[in-house]
This record gives C-alpha cells, sequence and structure tokens, in this order.
C-alpha cells in the first residue's frame, strides 16, 4: 500500500494538468500537456498515463460543455461558427455525431470546433463524453509512446513544452491584441 501512495499522487499532477489544460483556460496553454503526458509516459506505462489524462480531459469535458450551453448562442462564438473548420466540423457531425467528435479529439483539429456544434445540436452529454474519450485515449497514449521513444532529454522535453506554450500564448494574445486594435480604430 505503501508505495501506491506516492504514484496516485504523482499521477494526480497529471490529473491536474490535463484539468487545466482542457478547462476554459486550455486556449491559454495550447501545447502545455502534450510534454507533461510525455514525461509521464517515461515513468509509468503509456497505457496507464494515458488512461488518466483520459479520465481527466473527460471529467473537465462535462464542465466546459455546460459552459459551452451558457454561451453557444452569444455574440462570443459568432466569429467562431463562421470559419472554414466550423463548416466542415458541422458536416460532419451532420453525418456522423460521435465519429466526429471522436475524430476532433483525435486529431488537432481545435475541439471547440466539436464542442460549439455538439452543444448547438444538443447532442446527449453522455455521448458527447463517451466519444470525447474515444478519441482522447489514442492521442494521450501515442503522445506517452512518443516521450518514451524520443532521444531527448526529460529536461529538454519540458522545456520545449514550455517554449511552445510561451510561442502559442503570445499567438493567442497578439492575436485578441490586433483584433481589439481593430475593432476600436
Amino acid at each position: 500500500m505503501s508505495s501506491f501512495v506516492p504514484i496516485l499522487s504523482e499521477l494526480s499532477v497529471l490529473f491536474s494538468i490535463t484539468l487545466l489544460a482542457n478547462g476554459p483556460y486550455g486556449a491559454l496553454l495550447p501545447a502545455a500537456q502534450e510534454p507533461i503526458v510525455m514525461v509521464f509516459a517515461r515513468l509509468y506505462p503509456p497505457t496507464l498515463v494515458a488512461a488518466v489524462a483520459t479520465l481527466s480531459a473527460t471529467a473537465v469535458e462535462y464542465v466546459n460543455f455546460r459552459l459551452f450551453d451558457a454561451v453557444v448562442h452569444s455574440q462570443l462564438l459568432s466569429s467562431a461558427a463562421e470559419s472554414r473548420q466550423m463548416r466542415r466540423v458541422v458536416r460532419w457531425f451532420e453525418v456522423q455525431p460521435f465519429c466526429t467528435v471522436a475524430f476532433c479529439a483525435l486529431t488537432p483539429i481545435p475541439f471547440v470546433l466539436a464542442r460549439v456544434v455538439g452543444v448547438a445540436a444538443k447532442y446527449p452529454v453522455s455521448r458527447f463524453l463517451s466519444a470525447n474519450a474515444v478519441g482522447r485515449f489514442p492521442r494521450f497514449w501515442a503522445y506517452g509512446a512518443l516521450g518514451v521513444l524520443l532521444p531527448v532529454s526529460t529536461r529538454d522535453l519540458l522545456l520545449g513544452g514550455a517554449a511552445l506554450t510561451v510561442v502559442g500564448g503570445g499567438y493567442v494574445w497578439m492575436r485578441r491584441h490586433l483584433a481589439t486594435a481593430q475593432s476600436a480604430g
């Protein structure tokens, strides 16, 4: 039992980081989670790491789904609704909603698109969460396996992830700053 407690406490760090990276503030941490999953997969089996990350991502997705339900018809999401990617996701969703959500969870397509379409279509939250888990697990497992195979030190992996997060956050901030300046001017 005593060896189980440190493992549980270490994996709770992964769980917490996954909550942050996939929660409402996830857009501010665009590349924070993947390097962390890779590092944890060096400590634990990639399947266990993927299971913990999937559980956390699915739990926070319930919160996201409810939050988006409150704002999906507001002006906050009008620009997302007009994007080319969004129109493509809507077409896919109309044909195969479960597969569309799973595909968006699996791939680098911004998951917010699936979230908005799912909420707008009043897709059952239980199916949405199931599709999220089906797509997230193989994605997290692949990142974990990649972390085990990459011939890069753990320190460099974390520094690279931090650098990507700063660059991604700077990009998001700059786009918003420019959009605000354009609308004011």
